[in-house]
């Protein structure tokens, strides 16, 4: 069973291995903001979900557009906002109800 604090984890995981992309969704590239820049979207505390819909319910919108290695069903589409971008910074989430198959990260 996937809870919020695994999505949490997965999410700073997913920042810190694509280091800049954060500040590329604000920037568009140009190195506009300094190195400390993507610190508050590394901790799990500023994470927190405003959204939880599953498979065939209807708030559930675009979230079942989600890769899905392995041919996968997706089950649930968890969105999160990070606080410190005053909810400028949004993440997906998306589970089998055993292992989490895809987050994407994004600026709104």
């Amino acid at each position: 069973m996937i809870r919020t604090e695994d999505c949490k984890r997965a999410i700073v995981k997913w920042v810190a291995e694509h280091a800049g992309h954060v500040a590329h969704e604000f920037d568009g590239g140009d190195d506009t903001f300094g190195p400390d820049f993507e610190a508050p979207a590394r901790e799990e505390k500023n994470w927190k979900r405003i959204e939880k819909a599953r498979r065939g319910d209807p708030r559930a919108g675009r979230g079942w557009d989600a890769p899905t290695p392995n041919e996968r069903v997706v089950t649930t589409c968890r969105a999160f906002d990070c606080r410190p971008y005053e909810d400028q910074l949004r993440a997906y989430v998306w589970d089998d109800g055993a292992t989490i198959l895809a987050v994407e990260v994004q600026g709104e």
